[in-house]
């Protein structure tokens, strides 16, 4: 089972937001390591409202300095 807190949306100066929210899930460390760790997933997590698409190239190989290209 995975549960989602309400998101926390406060703004920061300007036209700068910052969601904050907590998702527990129910799996092991490194089944959640795996998840986290692939781009690709990045539109799963996202709120349906943001309409989040990743426009780089996949799969993204992640590290340190990756960028992601998004609209």
């Amino acid at each position: 089972m995975t549960t989602f807190s309400p998101p926390i949306i406060e703004r920061l100066n300007g036209n700068v937001y910052q969601l904050t929210t907590q998702t527990i899930v129910n799996r092991s460390l490194e089944e959640t390591f795996e998840f986290f760790a692939r781009a690709e997933n990045l539109n799963k997590i996202t709120p349906p409202w943001l309409h989040f698409n990743i426009v780089s190239d996949t799969p993204i190989r992640m590290g340190v300095g990756t960028t992601i290209e998004y609209r």
